[in-house]
């Protein structure tokens, strides 16, 4: 304790060589004496050995070579003191990019009162950051402005009217964490009446780990919710176009949502419902109707040949019409696709059936002659061929009408035209077939021709 005075008025006639100094630490009923002789004319004197915490008051008398004077009025009480001690006991919670840390006040004040303490982070997942504080009168202190997802330890000092005293040892390491980061990658499948969606897990956890995602639709702000990265959304309106939005909760709350899905039209998937055979009869109109379900109505497309004279044509409505005038009689088919938007397409495959009736009236049905080779020495090949017809009353009798059979070839009332070709070229000729007379009355007999050829080469 330091303590100063003024020397006395008169120095009784000789000169002062020094100072007592006592103290008490009872108000003046006892004293203890500092020092004896100060040996020193200085007025101040350092008094050690003091207690800190206790309150002394202290008196000095003036020392010459007659000996020592009367000591002063007594000084007013102080009371010694130095910095506080470590506080103790530091325990750290975390939270939301914070900590909130607890203590025990030190054990020694330093004999003056605590004015208030310093709690310290330190970033042991990063150390080049930490260093954030918080200061209070109290044994508690939040710490905020702190990195989610690092380690954190925490000292506390103590400060008093002497100073800040030594930190406490360091907390436990806590981790403190925030919300969630946006969710990427929404991707929306329609269905019907509801809608699929997924999406990627956030690439920052908040430093706590996610308890459930939550997909929400614009419009109608329908929503599921699911602890994977799938969820499905239902109650949707089919027909109408839905974009999704994704976000991601843990113990801190629920973070940004995700940048919204490519916009898609729920609805039913398109499916057939029309037979995948159609008819059709050689010469004659006709029309086959391709139907569908689904919503949005399904659009429709073929692939593949169309026997000639027959259309397709997509009415716009989920229905395609299939209509001609086909020429050639056989079998064919075409692949269908129906596409709405919704789910997978749907592919019929079509099969098309074009029948040529059979003739009420006498009809020669061999529609053309295979070409025939020219007969040598070398080349010994002879030509066969039977003519048919259909109807009437067989047997038939056939006859050459009109042109010439190539060379070496001739008809037989069979149909029959057979023999050696020995002139190349193309000839053209009409055969006509008889056929036998009814045998009521009245007697009845049918005539029909065609135009022919056969080349030789």
């Amino acid at each position: 304790m330091s303590l100063s005075w003024t020397p006395p008025s008169s120095d009784g006639g000789s000169a002062i060589t020094g100072y007592a100094v006592r103290y008490s630490s009872n108000g003046g009923t006892t004293w203890s004496t500092a020092t004896s002789s100060t040996a020193s004319t200085s007025t101040s004197y350092m008094v050690t050995g003091l207690t800190n915490g206790t309150a002394y008051v202290f008196d000095v008398a003036a020392i010459n070579a007659a000996g020592t004077g009367s000591y002063s009025t007594t000084s007013t009480a102080v009371t010694p003191s130095t910095v506080p001690g470590a506080p103790t006991g530091a325990t750290a919670t975390a939270g939301s990019s914070q900590a909130s840390v607890t203590w025990t006040a030190p054990a020694s004040t330093g004999g003056s009162a605590i004015t208030g303490y310093t709690v310290t982070a330190g970033d042991a997942t990063t150390p080049a950051n930490g260093g954030e504080t918080c200061t209070t009168a109290t044994t508690s202190c939040t710490v905020t402005g702190l990195n989610p997802g690092d380690a954190y330890t925490f000292t506390v000092t103590a400060t008093n009217v002497a100073g800040t005293g030594a930190a406490s040892s360091a907390s436990s390491s806590v981790t403190p964490s925030t919300v969630p980061g946006a969710p990427t990658d929404a991707t929306a499948t329609a269905g019907s009446s509801q809608a699929s969606v997924t999406w990627t897990a956030p690439a920052s956890t908040g430093g706590s780990a996610i308890v459930g995602y939550t997909v929400t639709s614009t419009p109608g702000s329908l929503s599921c919710t699911t602890a994977t990265t799938a969820c499905t959304v239902t109650g949707l309106t089919n027909g109408t176009a839905y974009a999704f939005t994704v976000v991601a909760t843990n113990a801190d709350g629920t973070g940004l949502a995700s940048a919204p899905s490519t916009s898609i039209i729920v609805g039913e998937t398109p499916a057939f419902t029309s037979s995948s055979t159609a008819s059709f009869t050689t010469g004659t109109a006709g029309s086959f109707a391709v139907t569908t379900a689904g919503t949005p109505v399904p659009a429709l497309s073929e692939a593949g040949t169309l026997p000639g004279g027959l259309s397709f044509h997509d009415n716009g409505n989920g229905t395609a019409t299939l209509s001609g005038t086909p020429g050639v009689g056989g079998t064919s088919s075409i692949s269908i696709t129906a596409t709405n938007g919704v789910g997978a397409n749907a592919t019929q495959t079509l099969s098309i059936s074009v029948v040529t009736p059979t003739p009420t009236s006498l009809t020669i049905t061999t529609a053309s002659l295979p070409a025939g080779s020219l007969y040598t020495k070398t080349h010994k090949v002879l030509y066969s061929e039977t003519l048919a017809a259909v109807a009437g009353n067989a047997p038939y009798k056939w006859t050459l009408g009109s042109g010439a059979l190539p060379t070496g070839l001739k008809l037989k009332s069979t149909g029959v035209i057979s023999g050696k070709a020995t002139v190349a070229g193309t000839f053209t000729f009409i055969v006509q077939v008889i056929d036998t007379k009814t045998k009521t009355k009245p007697h009845v007999q049918h005539t029909a021709t065609k135009v022919l050829s056969i080349t030789v080469s």
